[in-house]
């Protein structure tokens, strides 16, 4: 009976092979000459590793996974406590998976040699080393430059490639200006990989030729404007209240001061959108529409927040009235969405009559910082849903940067 009983729990252990893991003795793992913690049974600590190679770690709560930006300029994702692990898109799986120990990710030393070129060695104490060339890659000086910015809020590590490639087509151009101006779309042809932006209804939504309201989109909280705010043209105007309110107090300061502000269109249905540009197209063409009008979806107008004032003819850039509102608007949260000079960033050409609602902060900051909105938008508001620890990153990674 013993013997059964003895055959049975050996059994038992053997189908447990955790109960052998807490039994097998940790060994120190160093990459790149730098103690990153512990190895067992074929797991690596993860972030510590994989930072000591080069890498900028991100973590996707949403899908408890992360993302890993390499000094070789690869792309790798992996869901935390599966086998599979993605490199630049193409999946593999493992016999092996990742884990949670007391704490700390843990992932297959497989993995790792399966997503990097590294160098493994096995001290006669059991510790494991690993080190990797950090240059190796021809384009790593391009890659440097582009991962030094990696912590910044504005930057989306799902567009890592399309930002090294804007900094290899752009050399001498500040690497911050290369990281926004790919944000934007510019490293892209207008009207090309469209989105939808987001929070339609919000105040400070951005609308554009890379980003479009939803299909169904109505603008909400719209007001009837006071026929004296309005151009006398027999149409009846309607704004988000709101902005409308910011532009009334606006157009009684300037009267205070002997100037007249107007509005000649605000709010616009998608039909109405729609039928300006067709009209547009119909009678010079479609290149002179896309400078000139936007296509139904991309127009401020349809959001409530846009005004055009007094006049829609560019002399208005040579009146009082557009000399006022130069110094003034931002004062009443309002911007100059199209400006002079910057039609390359925008799409359209220069609107010295198109004003934007944003509020007093923003329009005073874009006012002060001489940006676009998109360039705003981009850099202080637009954020990614990967997480990252900037001091951390910092200190674990940034030191690995040197050329």
């Amino acid at each position: 009976m013993k013997r059964i009983i003895g055959m049975i729990l050996a059994a038992m252990l053997l189908s447990f092979p955790c109960y052998a893991a807490e039994e097998q003795a940790a060994q120190q793992v160093i990459v790149n000459d730098r103690s990153v913690g512990e190895q067992r049974d074929g797991l690596i600590p993860l972030r510590g590793t994989l930072e000591a190679l080069g890498s900028v770690v991100y973590y996707l709560p949403r899908t408890n996974s992360i993302l890993a930006l390499t000094r070789d300029g690869d792309t790798i994702q992996h869901v935390l406590g599966s086998n599979a692990i993605t490199k630049n898109g193409t999946t593999t799986e493992f016999s092996e998976h990742s884990e949670n120990q007391n704490g700390t990710a843990m992932i297959p030393l497989s993995m790792v040699q399966h997503c990097y070129e590294i160098f493994l060695q096995q001290s006669e104490d059991g510790t494991l080393s690993i080190e990797k060339n950090m240059t190796s890659h021809p384009a790593h000086l391009v890659i440097r430059d582009v991962l030094q910015l990696s912590m910044e809020p504005y930057f989306l590590p799902t567009r890592f490639d399309r930002y090294r490639a804007y900094r290899t087509q752009h050399p001498d151009e500040a690497v911050k200006n290369c990281i926004i101006r790919v944000n934007i779309g510019l490293d892209t042809p207008f009207y090309t990989g469209i989105k939808e932006t987001a929070r339609p209804d919000s105040l400070q939504t951005l609308v554009n030729p890379y980003l479009r309201l939803p299909e169904q989109f109505e603008a909400k909280n719209l007001v009837w404007a006071a026929p004296e705010t309005t151009v006398q043209d027999g149409k009846e105007y309607r704004m988000n209240r709101e902005a409308y309110e910011a532009f009334v107090s606006m157009r009684q300061a300037a009267a205070a001061e002997g100037i007249s502000l107007k509005m000649i269109s605000a709010y616009r249905t998608q039909n109405y959108q729609q039928m300006l540009y067709q009209n547009y197209v119909l009678q010079n063409g479609l290149a002179y529409a896309a400078k000139y009008s936007a296509r139904p979806g991309h127009s401020e107008h349809q959001t409530g927040l846009a005004v055009d004032v007094n006049s829609v003819e560019n002399y208005f850039a040579d009146t009082p009235a557009f000399t006022w509102m130069q110094r003034n608007a931002h004062r009443y949260g309002f911007i100059l969405r199209y400006p002079l000079g910057k039609e390359w960033i925008t799409g359209y050409a220069y609107e010295p009559w198109h004003y934007r609602y944003v509020g007093q902060g923003i329009a005073t900051n874009i006012k002060e910082w001489d940006l676009t909105y998109e360039e705003y938008y981009v850099t202080y508001l637009q954020r990614s849903a990967y997480q990252i620890n900037p001091e951390e990153t910092r200190k674990n990674v940034m030191g690995l940067m040197e050329p």
